[in-house]
């Protein structure tokens, strides 16, 4: 056989490179603000795969032993061992300490995963950084799902274009150039779609593809300086690409083209071979896949399980345990199934993954099999319970806008209550304030007009915009001159007060009182069940605690709600407002309520802090009049 023009030979740098780029991503999950760019890691790794998988494509059709069964049979022994035992150990251990609906959803994305097609399940449900991510233990196959779509059609592409080099080159310029154009204008438009979706991604992983088809310069003096910006590229993206950045973008260039430059740098560059080739980082790279695997599902049960915040040392523990996790996967089950002569294998791991789908779409067809719990939990599961908790009574999209609508999206949002009476209420925040539109609907609808203007996550705050929110600040702004117009009796602020800057208030109240509104009433934070509440009813029940639902706890609650409830009462006295504590209202030194009635549809909470409909109605029924 004539030698290959297109060599690939085992390149500890590129291990390296791996080890930095998995290593950034568990940084960036365990510890968002330490390295806030983290999570371009993932970029790194779609520029390695497009080179590596292109280059043995080419290596294979030049020597005449490339069949699309090779190909799919090698990716099937890289992919599914490490996949097929992290998805079953998840959804073992999940039927142990989920509750039905955690238990549901979970079997969900065992199906999404086992059919890689966790990115469309990720887009329709939640943004890359919304903090319901952490209740998914397999969110995180977003990226592999990514990778494997696109290897459906690029080894057809391959085969076809082989004989033609430039026609190749040309098809893959004009890949990287659509995808990059349709990126730019997907994250300007809808960032989260942008960010799961495969044809706004494909231009990261053709990258690397299109290295593979020249061979490497040996300049060394070039090399040296491709791997010197390189690195500073990766790191710059590293230290100023954060969740606030319109991502991926055109700040996507700085970690795939900083990949693109070392990988062409070749093995001798200086800092490919001192820095990369590092026996610790290159060790890091051999088991970056199944350290990926690992990671996030202990992160989330972790989150999910415990009635705190997880600790600093809490953290590196869950970090070392799945590097642990990952060191055995390798050796004991990535490495002898790649390595075996037995071709029954093949069949083995396509029937383990099959079967791995199966039991989760099964699972999400039972309800998440609710058997496993007595009878009152089991009716969280309930279609007509979940329309009861659900946000519908938000007028979510209308009154309550999402976070990628502008202001305009208030011109279908109706005034609620009596339409001719004098007095109104203007309920003005984020979602905590609109989950309140019921109650005052119930309590005040016959006496007053309700109007409603809320956002999701943007607090009732002037000039304090939240920069990953696009609209919000601009949503306050016309927000405000509706105030000026409606000068309404009373304005009501709330927002997740937990989480928000609500010592910028002094500002915002006095400019309402410029405005001549005299009745301005401050909620203080909600009840915040850091498990939330149905969860931590069915670990109250699986601990033997209890079993029934009980009517107070404590079990679960943030306590710095009630240090952050008496700061924000000090701060009212101090702006001469009125203000109103749902903690006061719902808890004791008994615990907080959990539910008002004997049946689930009467529970206070159906996450860690919305209220139900019949919390509330409740809750506003206390409120002074």
């Amino acid at each position: 056989m004539n030698e290959s023009r297109y060599q690939i030979e085992y390149r500890p740098d590129i291990d390296g490179l791996r080890g930095i780029a998995v290593l950034a991503v568990v940084l960036f999950h365990a510890f968002p603000n330490f390295i806030k760019g983290g999570f371009v890691g993932v970029d790194i790794f779609f520029v390695i795969s497009g080179y590596l998988i292109t280059s043995i494509l080419l290596i294979e059709q030049e020597s005449s032993e490339f069949t699309i069964l090779k190909f799919y049979s090698r990716r099937i022994r890289r992919i599914f061992p490490a996949l097929i035992i992290v998805i079953l150990s998840i959804f073992i251990f999940g039927w142990f300490f989920l509750a039905p609906g955690e238990y549901k959803s979970l079997g969900h994305h065992v199906f999404g995963g086992a059919t890689f097609l966790s990115n469309f399940l990720s887009w329709k449900e939640s943004g890359y950084f919304e903090s319901t991510s952490i209740t998914k233990p397999l969110w995180h196959l977003w990226s592999l799902a990514i990778e494997e779509q696109f290897y459906i059609l690029w080894p057809l592409a391959m085969w076809i274009l082989w004989n033609h080099k430039v026609k190749r080159v040309l098809i893959t310029s004009l890949l990287i150039f659509t995808s990059f154009v349709f990126c730019l204008y997907l994250t300007s438009d809808d960032s989260s779609a942008a960010f799961y979706s495969p044809p706004s991604r494909i231009w990261e992983i053709m990258i690397g593809a299109m290295l593979a088809n020249y061979p490497l310069s040996t300049k060394t003096n070039y090399n040296n300086i491709f791997s010197f910006c390189g690195l500073i590229y990766i790191l710059l993206a590293f230290i100023f690409i954060n969740e606030s950045s319109l991502f991926p973008g055109l700040p996507a260039l700085l970690p795939t083209i900083g990949a693109a430059l070392i990988i062409l740098a070749g093995p001798n560059a200086f800092i490919n071979r001192t820095i990369l080739s590092r026996r610790i980082i290159v060790f890091l790279g051999l088991v970056s896949f199944p350290f990926y695997l690992w990671h996030w599902p202990l992160l989330s049960f972790s989150k999910m399980l415990s009635e705190h915040e997880i600790v600093f040392s809490g953290k590196i523990l869950l970090i070392m345990t799945s590097l642990f996790l990952a060191w055995v996967t390798y050796k004991f089950v990535e490495t002898p199934i790649k390595h075996t002569p037995n071709q029954y294998i093949i069949k083995i791991l396509i029937a383990l993954m099959v079967f791995s789908g199966s039991v989760g779409l099964y699972c999400e067809k039972k309800n998440g099999f609710e058997a496993r719990m007595p009878k009152i939990l089991k009716n969280l599961n309930d279609p007509k319970y979940l329309q009861l908790i659900s946000s519908k009574g938000w007028r979510q999209g209308i009154c309550n806008i999402t976070k990628f609508q502008d202001f305009s999206g208030y011109s279908q949002c109706p005034v609620g209550g009596n339409q001719h009476a004098t007095e109104s209420i203007f309920l003005w925040g984020d979602s905590q304030a609109a989950h309140l539109y019921p109650g005052y609907l119930k309590r005040f609808g016959d006496t007053h007009k309700i109007i409603q203007r809320t956002g999701d996550a943007c607090p009732p705050l002037l000039k304090v915009g939240k920069e990953n929110l696009k609209y919000c600040k601009e949503n306050n702004d016309s927000i405000f001159n509706c105030l000026k117009n409606e000068k309404p009796s009373t304005v009501v602020l709330a927002a997740r007060w937990q989480i928000q800057p609500w010592d910028h208030l002094g500002e915002t109240i006095k400019q309402l009182k410029k405005l001549g509104i005299k009745n301005i009433d401050l909620i203080g934070p909600f009840p915040f069940w850091i498990n939330g509440l149905i969860q931590q009813l069915f670990l109250e029940f699986k601990s033997g605690k209890t079993m029934f639902i009980p009517k107070r706890m404590n079990a679960g609650l943030m306590q710095e709600s009630a240090l952050i409830d008496k700061a924000m009462k000090d701060y009212a006295k101090e702006l001469n407002v009125r203000y109103i504590s749902p903690l006061d209202i719902l808890c004791n030194q008994d615990g907080c309520i959990t539910r008002l009635g004997e049946t689930s549809d009467s529970l206070i909470t159906f996450d860690n802090s919305h209220l139900t409909r019949a919390g509330s109605e409740f809750l506003v029924s206390k409120f002074p009049k």
